[in-house]
């Protein structure tokens, strides 16, 4: 899938973006290198180019065996592309002290960001249109996390916390398309940045912010969502055992006994469930839908848009059977219902105007 093509300079911007893309590492190999830059000491690179970051159980760290004496390593490339324990990198690595082991920060050109990170959150296989949306909105979303996070030592990660990215290992020429077809395109709202958050699927109705988070944003408001039942997990399932629940709720840090009854509290007006009661032996909890996700897991319990049915046998609950709809938060732009709207023969700025209400789109460089 790596794309061999040499980089079109109009999809290189004037601006650049940092992402965490490994940490809590005891070593690091980076091949290719051309500089080396440290805040202490002068760092010659071997004629191989293959530099080894270790860091000790002390904290100390040492570059090709020798110690250095502060961090970050910052890292250049002999002809733009480093390679980090294999993977592929443009732009530059900077390497520093994490909270469990070493952290590697790539600092590269947003544009180049973008191609790399299409095929990690859709497929650049989809309609173009739904591609240059996903563009788009992935780009506001980096560059308003870039303001909030401006002395920090990096803006996102490249997981499921920030936006998935792994470097230029997943780039192709459809992904270049649709980035160099939009490029410096965001989202604004009354001038700002918009927070252009987005998920894989609403389950047919999207949520307003403030039912999910505690903050309402004007243009993050509940739309229908039509084209999302294209989704192959439109429609889930999930059993757990009480025991599954209460174990899942211990290791997150609440102290339960074996779960007996779950109860949803409060509903959105799209029947997503807001609050939860969970009875168990030695009492009651209640926490928010969304903490239930994040403690079954949120590749499991896909939604908050789920109805319960408890199996009993015996007088005693065995299982507890989730049937829902959607996968995500469900607030902003649905990927699925995007790609529905662009097969229909919508353009990315309708879609863009669907899923974000009052937005302006406009080119920032």
């Amino acid at each position: 899938m790596s794309c061999t093509k040499t980089i079109p300079s109009r999809a290189i911007s004037s601006e650049n973006i940092k992402i965490m893309v490994l940490k809590d590492l005891k070593a690091v190999i980076v091949e290719n290198v051309g500089d080396i830059e440290t805040p202490s000491e002068k760092v010659d690179v071997p004629d191989n180019g293959i530099m080894k970051i270790t860091t000790e159980e002390t904290g100390r760290v040492m570059l090709n065996g020798i110690y250095v004496n502060a961090l970050p390593i910052r890292i250049s490339s002999r002809n733009k592309i480093l390679y980090l324990n294999n993977r592929p990198f443009r732009g530059k690595l900077e390497v520093t002290h994490g909270e469990k082991g070493l952290m590697v920060i790539n600092d590269v050109d947003i544009e180049m960001y973008l191609v790399g990170l299409i095929n990690h959150e859709i497929s650049s296989k989809w309609h173009i249109e739904a591609v240059k949306a996903q563009a788009v909105i992935a780009r506001t979303y980096a560059l308003y996390q870039k303001t909030k996070k401006t002395n920090a030592p990096y803006h996102l990660e490249g997981t499921v916390l920030g936006q998935v990215y792994s470097g230029r290992i997943t780039e192709d020429e459809s992904a270049f398309e649709a980035v160099m077809e939009t490029t410096g395109m965001v989202l604004k709202y009354n001038g700002d940045l918009a927070l252009a958050v987005y998920h894989s699927n609403a389950g047919g109705w999207t949520e307003a912010s403030q039912n999910v988070w505690a903050r309402e944003y004007p243009y993050l408001k509940t739309v229908e969502s039509p084209y999302d039942e294209l989704a192959p997990n439109f429609e889930w399932n999930l059993s757990n055992t009480p025991n599954d629940i209460s174990t899942a709720l211990n290791n997150a840090g609440y102290k339960v006994g074996e779960v007996e009854a779950l109860l949803p509290v409060e509903k959105t007006p799209t029947s997503r469930i807001k609050k939860i009661r969970i009875i168990h032996k030695n009492g009651k909890l209640e926490i928010a839908g969304e903490d239930l996700r994040r403690v079954l897991g949120y590749d499991k319990l896909k939604s908050t848009r789920f109805e319960i049915k408890p199996v009993a046998e015996d007088g005693k609950v065995r299982l507890f059977d989730f049937s829902g709809k959607g996968s995500g938060h469900g607030v902003g732009l649905s990927q699925w219902g995007a790609k529905g709207m662009a097969e229909k023969g919508y353009t990315y700025k309708d879609i863009l105007r669907h899923y974000y209400k009052g937005v302006e789109i406009e080119k920032i460089y």
